[in-house]
């Protein structure tokens, strides 16, 4: 996660076409698997749903912005500093 204030990124990992989606914190990593196949935008727009959802958020709030092909991606968290995401992803 990065340090700073307001959006911040998170670095993420994904394993899209998995069984089932869920969102876990893996050290500063957090790693993200979703049901959906990685063709067409649709795994990408579940990662960004997933995280929203477990950070209790509306998916416009969060953004990946870098990775959009690749299984690392950088995401920004609109409003939330690392610790709050952190917090949160513990629930």
């Amino acid at each position: 996660m990065s340090p700073g204030g307001g959006d911040d990124l998170i670095e993420v990992k994904v394993s899209a076409h998995s069984k089932q989606a869920k969102v876990r914190l893996d050290g500063d990593v957090v790693r993200v698997w979703v049901v959906e196949a990685a063709e067409r935008g649709k795994a990408n727009s579940a990662v960004e749903g997933a995280i929203a959802d477990a950070l209790g958020l509306r998916g416009r709030e969060v953004r990946i912005v870098s990775g959009a092909k690749s299984r690392r991606k950088f995401v920004s968290v609109e409003g939330m500093d690392p610790t709050q995401i952190r917090s949160r992803l513990l629930d």
